[in-house]
């Protein structure tokens, strides 16, 4: 999970947008979970943890 947000940090990018669902969040796949997360002047901040069979609609 730190590798997969240290990635994230180095490269925004690498994440995929999910401002559709919340916001300025956006989301990575780690194994059978996503992380949604925040990123703003260059930080970082996990918000959530779900694991992949969850309504993550319902968690945010």
């Amino acid at each position: 999970m730190q590798q997969a947000l240290d990635r994230l940090a180095e490269n925004p990018e690498s994440g995929r947008s999910a401002e559709s669902i919340r916001g300025s969040y956006w989301t990575l796949r780690v194994g059978r979970h996503l992380v949604f997360c925040t990123y703003a002047e260059d930080v970082v901040s996990m918000r959530r943890v779900l694991h992949d069979q969850m309504d993550f609609l319902r968690h945010l």
